[in-house]
């Protein structure tokens, strides 16, 4: 049977586990002793959101779970193969895990669902598809390194990763912009079609893709028009009636008590014209009383002694008016 005891380094923030029968001893880590009192006091536990342990020869992660607060962790220049003993730091937004021996990402990076910025540059992650089967659970993440590990020798590695992980803004340290997003669409996920043409147009170069898509769809707004068109057809189909039916019988009661635009120009001068033609234009005088003129509309001599302008076979209905001259 082998003994192991657990010796702990407070000085390299580690702990030695050391075999009676001198086997190989595994460096674990021992955060708790990186805090100024040496984690004897619950609150220093319980404020402390940020812990470095690098450069320590860590192989084994323990010790982490009463740091539930831990939001950033420093884990770089270690000997980790795998990143466990993590589970209950689910607040750890920053995870530095650069130049470390790891080559494999179970464990409990899984759980960290809140992480925006993890490195893994420097380690030994093969087999890119797997690497992303696991980074594409963590929704948050902005900001991604892998440089340095085998996977990134694989084909179309930056296309890969900006195509199953597209809520990434920086990646190996460089902007991921909109282009290469288009452009893994189009290479990696093989959708040329439907990202470079809609309804039959062409979507264009720049953000216009992005802007938000209009209250009525192509169809409702091609129907709103062609009704438009319609009830304009119908009321000047309308006005055109009238128009004619005007010219027919100027004075008919049918325009009186009703209120319609006015006759087309040149209605009232072809009807003068027409009345002069006639013999209806004259206005007649006499002493008697009599008109001259016989038309209605012209002026006539009243026995009253007063001459009275009536409304013009002609004139609008709108502007009904008698004016009393006083001879």
């Amino acid at each position: 049977m082998v003994y192991m005891t657990q010796l702990h380094d407070h000085a390299a923030g580690g702990a030695t586990l050391a075999s009676m029968r001198g086997a190989p001893a595994v460096v674990i880590s021992h955060p708790l002793a990186e805090l100024a009192d040496g984690g004897r006091n619950a609150k220093s536990i319980k404020d402390c959101t940020e812990l470095c342990l690098s450069g320590r020869a860590i192989e084994r992660l323990h010790g982490f779970e009463p740091l539930v607060n831990l939001e950033a962790l420093w884990l770089n220049g270690n000997a980790l193969r795998c990143a466990t003993g993590l589970d209950a730091n689910t607040r750890l937004r920053e995870l530095y895990l650069h130049d470390n021996q790891l080559c494999t990402l179970r464990g409990s990076l899984g759980r960290l669902k809140f992480l925006t910025h993890l490195d893994l540059g420097g380690n030994l992650l093969r087999d890119l598809p797997k690497v992303l089967a696991r980074l594409e659970r963590l929704r948050c993440l902005r900001h991604l390194n892998l440089q340095g590990n085998p996977c990134c020798e694989e084909p179309g590695y930056r296309l890969q990763v900006v195509h199953r992980l597209p809520w990434l803004e920086v990646l190996d340290w460089h902007q991921v912009t909109d282009a290469e997003r288009r452009r893994a669409r189009e290479v990696v996920g093989g959708d040329v079609v439907s990202s470079t043409v809609a309804f039959g147009r062409r979507v264009p170069a720049d953000n216009a893709w992005r802007e938000r898509a209009p209250q009525q769809s192509v169809l409702e707004q091609e129907l709103a028009q062609a009704a438009a068109r319609v009830r304009e057809a119908r009321l000047e189909a309308q006005d055109r009636i009238e128009a004619e039916a005007y010219m027919r019988n100027p004075d008919a009661a049918f325009w009186m008590p009703r209120d319609t635009l006015p006759p087309p120009p040149g209605v009232a001068a072809h009807h003068a014209a027409t009345e002069v033609r006639n013999g209806c234009g004259g206005v007649g005088t006499s002493n008697s009383g009599s008109s001259g003129g016989g038309c209605g509309g012209v002026a006539g001599l009243q026995p009253s002694g007063v001459v009275t302008v009536a409304r013009s076979v002609f004139e609008p209905r709108w502007a009904v008016s008698s004016v009393a001259l006083r001879v």
